[in-house]
């Protein structure tokens, strides 16, 4: 809790004035600066947070864009999180992970099965990782892929 200097002093303060005056008489703890050193953000402009909210939106309802009718709904959504993770950050599953053996740790006995939901992702938000960047440089529209 942020102390104001107009407030009269807690007890605790009280008594540590006593011994040492000069406690209180600090200046206030840099807040501002603890919070940039941790990471956090600066407050937003409402237009900025009108967009990350946007933003958002369109990344759950690309996520949940499935027929929640169907007996495996949940597990085409878990698979297009999963995917959308891998696209936009790979390193989320350990580095160096391959969407093919991310595949085998999740027990897809398909790789495709990962892997089509991860190009749709690409696709729909026009977005790649270095993975997906040097996999399509390897193999370009056209040429026989293994």
């Amino acid at each position: 809790m942020r102390h104001n200097r107009e407030d009269k002093p807690p007890d605790e303060v009280n008594t540590l004035m006593a011994v040492d005056r000069s406690l209180y008489e600090q200046p206030d703890f840099p807040w501002a600066d603890l919070e940039r050193r941790l990471g956090e953000l600066p407050e937003m402009s409402d237009h900025t947070r009108e967009q990350l909210a946007e933003a958002f939106g369109k990344l759950w309802r690309w996520t949940f864009d499935v027929n929640l009718d169907h007996g495996n709904s949940v597990e085409f959504i878990g698979r297009r999180t999963i995917a959308l993770a891998y696209v936009l950050s790979p390193a989320i599953f350990g580095s160096n992970t391959s969407l093919r053996k991310l595949s085998e740790r999740l027990g897809y006995t398909q790789p495709m099965t990962l892997s089509s939901a991860a190009s749709a992702a690409a696709k729909a938000f026009r977005i790649s990782n270095y993975a997906q960047r040097l996999h399509t440089s390897k193999f370009p529209e056209g040429k026989a892929r293994p």
